[in-house]
């Protein structure tokens, strides 16, 4: 069993680097590069915690978007590509056997995806895929 990080995002982005889909892809945080085929993951705005227990521990919420950019083209094979590839993304985090280690205090309970593969922003020559999702976890 692996250690755990020091922060959520860290913790979740170490997962997400073992689907194989993003194998060998540099996985950014906050920041995706301007290079077609970087990916990035970032945080998405929620309301954390989901509910408390009598114990004042709590089940909560961590909510990310993953995102690559991509080449896009009025090219019908090219972008069916580019969401198979999104598509791949979101069958891991739904199917994988294994969660994120999280800080300590921290287990992680289920991870989900709540929106699917869409093209979020486009140009002429790419456009940023995206894929959100959540960790559903226990902090005591």
């Amino acid at each position: 069993m692996s250690e755990s990080h020091d922060s959520k995002i860290e913790a979740i982005r170490e997962w997400l680097r073992s689907c194989p889909a993003l194998a060998g892809a540099r996985i950014g945080v906050d920041y995706l590069a301007a290079d077609v085929g970087s990916w990035v993951i970032d945080v998405m705005p929620t309301s954390p915690v989901l509910k408390t227990y009598i114990t004042g521990a709590t089940q909560r919420q961590y909510t990310f978007e993953v995102a690559a950019k991509l080449p896009y083209a009025d090219d019908i094979t090219n972008n069916i590509e580019n969401l198979a590839l999104c598509e791949s993304v979101e069958s891991w985090i739904k199917r994988t056997p294994t969660l994120p280690e999280l800080p300590e205090g921290c287990s992680a309970q289920s991870a989900e995806v709540t929106s699917t593969a869409y093209a979020s922003y486009a140009d002429t020559r790419t456009a940023r895929y995206s894929v959100t999702g959540r960790i559903i976890y226990k902090e005591d």
